[in-house]
């Protein structure tokens, strides 16, 4: 059995009976969650002197460095240079100068231990260092709540499961020291009138005597460290324990947290929060069903096939389709707000969008994303569907202007997936991260891909054009009226680019070397013009330019395997209506009948649209038609054709 002496004994810094300031409780936090500090400190200059608090005997002492010290009886005196003129087993009297302090300008003083053999106990306690008057109560600054065992905190006052309940807290004193460990901590869960007890009183622990440092992080939780303590308050100091919510029906109550200090000074929070029952499974995921611009905002509207487990929503953004951030979350976006508007932004970035759906749980469950969608505001009928990409339309890529498509004609039209994608009109384009990650999808996944246009070349990624088409771009040059020959599987093809491009502009030849791919045209100079790898051809001249292009087409299609539209079957004008804002105009026939034209969704289910004849001209309006990506099909015209609006 342990005995502990009550024995009052004065301060060990002159004035001896008056108060000083203390700027180290016992039991603070040392190190990173290292050790209990076993004492409290005392300021005290370099130099100053240190007086025995006690009449006894020198048991031990160590005269260098920051740790030196004295002991004189069952007190230690710490970061102190003791006395020359003492010597183990010389008698101490109260007052005597056991030392004076050292550079770090305090005395940590100790009540028991070492050599003394007593047990080691808060200097603080009534009956021990007098006088001490604090009148400052504690402060509970902070308190968190995590998931028992884990540093996964909750992220709003919704609890589940097993519980440590965590506080940051601090003691301040009368005389001097404001950021203090404090000394006794505890809590209870109370209804939410904070009077009524829903569970006993929790008394965590107390510091009277010194407990073993294995201990130090039941009491620390982590980012506690010499200057901030986090108490665990659902701990005792000997065991790791937590708060089960299980113990208390769902719904909401109050966490009361306590704190004290040695002098009964004391602190109370309360906390309200509510219980969940567990729940680890995410809510669908929603759908964006229109993007489009309208008065001057862009507008996004979605929806969910299934409300019941839905607390809200977060619309995520891009530039790149790489890199996404949330800026709207389910505090602003509830469970019925599916509509959402922007204000316009730059007019040459393309925007990219998705939308998750968050529940009500502890941890919020967060759905699979919406497939996203992609805009820019400066060409209001240009969208991008990722579903429509992935459903196999890869043709929905981000050039807004002078596209052609060619499909198979043998292929269904809701499950045509050969494209033949290339760029009129050399226009300069700068293929984005995400456009060449869905390009490089789609023929991964065996689509069929040709490229065209020197300015395109240029300002491609040069290892994404290794990937694709199996050669480097070297240069461009310009040699007008030049001569083109085939080889490998072009041999045969044979035609001349003018000097000029279609609009009168000088055109751009670009130089091309294989790496993986195989030469299949070469300019009159010897230098490869275009190569052919698996599924993909790309060429360094812009395609439109070779007149009459039904030879060079043919081709094309023959060694990728489509069955391609004939020169005599394709409406010219009908080819340039691919981007579409209100309506469509097409030439038709002074017969006396109306051309049949569908235009089918990509699910191939019909839309319903308005065909007016004006003298010569077909009107196909898509009024009231959302943004998106449609199929034109018409025997009359015999085409298919790929429409984005």
């Amino acid at each position: 059995m342990v005995i502990l002496f009550l024995i009052l004994y004065p301060w060990p810094l002159a004035p001896q009976d008056e108060v000083h300031p203390i700027t180290g409780t016992f039991c603070e936090c040392r190190g990173e969650r290292d050790h209990f500090h076993n004492g409290i400190d005392i300021p005290l200059a370099q130099g100053g002197g240190v007086l025995s608090v006690s009449t006894d005997v020198v048991l031990d002492l160590y005269p260098s460095g920051a740790n030196s010290w004295i002991r004189v009886g069952r007190f230690a005196y710490v970061h102190v240079v003791p006395n020359p003129d003492l010597e183990v087993g010389d008698t101490v009297h109260v007052g005597d100068l056991v030392g004076v302090t050292n550079w770090l300008n305090h005395i940590h003083f100790k009540d028991g231990g070492g050599a003394s053999g007593t047990k080691v106990v808060n200097p603080l306690l009534t009956g021990r260092l007098s006088p001490v008057i604090d009148n400052v109560a504690p402060t509970i600054a902070e308190v968190r709540f995590y998931l028992q065992g884990t540093n996964t905190i909750f992220p709003a006052d919704r609890l589940t499961g097993y519980i440590d309940i965590v506080i940051r807290a601090y003691d301040g004193m009368d005389y001097g020291g404001w950021n203090n460990g404090v000394y006794k901590v505890g809590y209870q869960i109370l209804a939410v009138d904070t009077v009524t007890p829903v569970t006993p009183y929790f008394e965590s622990y107390w510091f009277d005597t010194l407990p073993n440092n294995v201990y130090i992080n039941n009491v620390y939780a982590p980012g506690s460290n010499t200057s901030t303590y986090y108490y665990y308050v659902t701990n005792h100091i000997d065991k790791d324990t937590f708060w089960n919510t299980a113990a208390v029906t769902p719904g909401d109550y109050v966490v009361g947290l306590y704190v004290a200090d040695v002098f009964g000074n004391q602190d109370t929070l309360y906390k309200q929060i509510t219980v969940v029952p567990a729940d680890t499974i995410a809510p669908h995921n929603p759908y964006i069903v229109d993007a489009h611009i309208e008065g001057g905002e862009l507008y996004l509207r979605w929806r969910m096939d299934d409300y019941s487990d839905v607390l809200g929503y977060r619309l995520y953004h891009s530039f790149d389709g790489i890199h996404w951030e949330c800026h709207h979350n389910e505090t602003e976006l509830s469970v019925f707000d599916t509509i959402f508007t922007f204000e316009p932004f730059p007019g040459e970035l393309t925007i990219y969008f998705y939308v998750t759906a968050v529940d009500s749980s502890a941890f919020v469950n967060e759905s699979d994303p919406s497939p996203w969608v992609g805009m820019r505001y400066d060409t209001p009928a240009f969208t991008i569907w990722s579903d429509v990409v992935a459903a196999g339309y890869p043709g929905v890529v981000k050039f807004t202007e002078g596209i052609e498509l060619g499909f198979s004609t043998t292929c269904e039209l809701d499950t045509c997936t050969d494209v033949i994608v290339y760029l009129k009109n050399n226009e300069v384009v700068q293929l984005d991260t995400l456009t060449q990650g869905l390009l490089y999808g789609f023929v991964h996944n065996g689509g069929k891909l040709v490229f065209s246009g020197s300015n395109v070349l240029q300002y491609v990624d040069s290892s994404w054009l290794d990937t694709m088409f199996g050669c480097k771009y070297l240069s461009d040059t310009i040699i007008p009226m030049v001569e083109l020959y085939g080889e490998a599987e072009f041999t045969g093809i044979g035609f001349t680019l003018p000097a000029t491009n279609w609009c009168g502009d000088t055109l751009n030849l670009c130089m091309l070397e294989p790496t993986s791919g195989e030469p299949i045209l070469r300019y009159s100079t010897g230098d490869v013009a275009a190569v052919k790898k698996a599924n993909t051809m790309v060429f360094g001249f812009p395609i439109e330019e070779v007149d009459p292009i039904d030879t060079l087409r043919s081709r094309i299609f023959e060694v990728l395997g489509l069955v391609g539209i004939s020169t005599g079957e394709t409406n010219t004008e009908l080819s340039r209506y691919i981007i579409v804002r209100d309506c469509i105009v097409l030439s038709i026939e002074c017969d006396g009948y109306l051309p049949s034209v569908v235009i089918y969704d990509v699910l191939g289910q019909k839309l319903p649209i308005s065909l007016q004849r004006q003298a010569d001209k077909l009107r196909i309006s898509f009024r009231g038609i959302p943004p998106g990506v449609y199929f034109l099909h018409s025997p009359h015209y015999k085409v298919k054709v790929l429409l984005i609006r």
